[in-house]
């Protein structure tokens, strides 16, 4: 969920419910042994400044999907990028060296340094970006703040593949971003948030271990492995917005689509 594209009443009912929830658990100080993962996109140079006043906030939480057990006095954050928009090597990294803050992206491997396939055509904001290339890729893995995982060979909707198809999309994917970038991959963000229990199945048995889905929930401390959910986040959110999102206020949402499926579903038997 992007909160600028819900519209301003639905937006301001969102943040109503989200301060309720941050006053409850003082401050999101009762989240402290959470973590929380944001998911960021394409990264404009506009919005580079908001990005690094967003980062400055939190800079002493963020900690990486491989550390994700390090404890803070608020929720660990995770900062996650999909799709490796190439813009965010100018607009993103030195905003990380600065701070000294690890990031991971998510790599589709079929359109390295091409603009993104899956969005031609749609009007998307990001249809005409283009996306980091495979020599861009081999020199950002080598930098320490910097880890990769894939987001699928061709950003297709897994869920509408065959079992064949999909083991296709992530042993690619995977073969070609560990040759390039000479790490071993674990990680996988679904292409949509789109995921079922045979595909998690599939990942695993194909060394995925990290899937990264676009539910919003925070993960208790232990957890390292497995469905880590997250909360998609764009630099030019309001400020109040970001700073309940990172305190763990948004939460709420995930119980309350969880809720209106289950009466959906009750109410088409």
């Amino acid at each position: 969920m992007v909160y600028s594209q819900k519209g301003i009443i639905v937006r301001l009912i969102y943040l109503f419910f989200s301060l309720i929830l941050w006053t409850l658990t003082f401050g999101g100080r009762l989240f402290k042994a959470h973590r929380l993962l944001l998911c960021y996109h394409d990264m404009t140079e506009e919005n580079a400044v908001f990005f690094r006043r967003q980062m400055e906030l939190i800079a002493d939480r963020v900690v990486s999907l491989e550390n994700i057990q390090q404890n803070t006095n608020k929720p660990a954050i995770v900062l996650t990028f999909d799709d490796a928009f190439e813009n965010i090597i100018k607009n993103v990294v030195p905003a990380i060296e600065a701070l000294e803050i690890p990031i991971s992206i998510y790599v589709v491997t079929d359109d390295l340094g091409s603009r993104p396939n899956w969005l031609r055509g749609t009007r998307h904001k990001d249809e005409k970006k283009l996306l980091m290339t495979e020599a861009q890729i081999t020199r950002l893995a080598q930098h320490p703040l910097i880890s990769f995982g894939i987001h699928t060979h061709t950003h297709p909707q897994l869920t509408q593949l065959s079992p064949d198809e999909v083991v296709q999309e992530l042993v690619e994917s995977k073969t070609i971003l560990e040759n390039i970038s000479a790490q071993r991959i674990t990680a996988l963000a679904y292409p949509h948030g789109d995921f079922n229990a045979e595909i998690t199945d599939i990942a695993h048995a194909n060394g995925l271990f990290q899937l990264l889905t676009l539910e919003e929930r925070i993960l208790p401390r232990n957890q390292s492995q497995g469905q880590m959910g997250r909360f998609i986040m764009e630099a030019d959110v309001w400020a109040i917005e970001f700073r309940l999102t990172v305190d763990g206020a948004y939460t709420w949402l995930y119980y309350f689509r969880q809720m209106i499926r289950y009466l959906n579903g009750s109410m088409e038997k």
